[in-house]
């Protein structure tokens, strides 16, 4: 390898790495949060963290459609970014924002029905009913977590990776 392709290889790499590991870091502290709300609902016993469990497959698995969805803004960021179109992330954004509240609807009806939804799926009746009073105490959750994503990946493709990373861990704290 010539000396000028391996200062360039290992200046490519400081950034990915500058970019990466606040990102990497945000997602460890998010996952962190459900670590912690395990941790707590596991002493009450079995049954509250059976329950528990059913409600977060449900609301995680609906919210994982929504979020790829207003993930999407990704590229548009990145590409008008690297263009130097400020305007256009600007726009991508605001869009992304508006999209949140679009999709929060049709995701707050989801967990309103985690109920039925989970006997269907031939779920305990007692752990679906008390999972599914989880999955509604957490529908005025869905705009702001999903505005949270948009902002996060607009922020990570406009290269400012550290405020996602600051949020999630003061959002770890009053967890």
């Amino acid at each position: 390898m010539a000396p000028h392709s391996r200062s360039v290889w290992q200046r490519e790499l400081r950034i990915l790495t500058t970019l990466a590991t606040p990102l990497v870091l945000s997602q460890v502290g998010m996952l962190m949060m459900g670590i912690v709300d395990i941790y707590m609902v596991g002493k009450l016993g079995p049954d509250a963290l059976g329950a528990i469990a059913l409600g977060h497959i449900w609301s995680f698995g609906s919210m994982v459609v929504m979020m790829g969805i207003v993930m999407g803004i990704d590229p548009i960021i990145t590409q008008a970014h690297g263009a130097g179109d400020g305007e256009a992330s600007g726009l991508a954004l605001q869009r992304s924002v508006v999209l949140s509240g679009i999709l929060a609807l049709p995701l707050g009806v989801i967990w309103w029905f985690a109920e039925p939804g989970l006997l269907f799926l031939g779920q305990d009746p007692d752990l679906t009913h008390e999972g599914a009073k989880y999955c509604r105490t957490l529908i005025f959750s869905i705009p702001p977590f999903l505005i949270f994503v948009a902002m996060r990946h607009y922020l990570q493709g406009r290269e400012r990776t550290i405020a996602p990373l600051v949020t999630v861990l003061i959002a770890n704290i009053f967890n």
